[in-house]
């Protein structure tokens, strides 16, 4: 059930048109909720427009053999540019279960 929610979310994810406006420089402090966003493990971000507002939404992937694989989902606030991120809540499947790959 896992693996299939995340291929449910990978081929979302390719599905949706890339963000090309909106470019970040080389070490770029990234906030949300008023604070920097802090990912524990490995993080892996990217850019898409999940709840097609038309302003781009961060996904940021997290995980390494000590924590479990889970996505953030950190919402734009912003209605134009520059983007504004609010807190996260952890990627779910429809049912409401959080996707999740276990570590270790």
């Amino acid at each position: 059930m896992r693996i299939t929610g995340l291929l449910m979310i990978a081929m979302l994810l390719v599905a949706l048109p890339a963000t090309a406006s909106l470019q970040f420089g080389a070490n770029v402090l990234l906030p949300a909720h008023g604070e920097e966003v802090y990912v524990p493990g490995h993080s892996v971000p990217c850019l898409a427009d999940l709840n097609t507002d038309g302003y781009p939404d961060l996904l940021v992937g997290e995980g390494s053999g000590l924590y479990p694989g889970r996505v953030r989902l950190y919402l734009n606030e912003a209605l134009g540019a520059p983007p504004s991120f609010g807190d996260y809540d952890y990627l779910r499947l429809l049912s409401g279960a959080e996707i999740s790959y276990p570590g270790g």
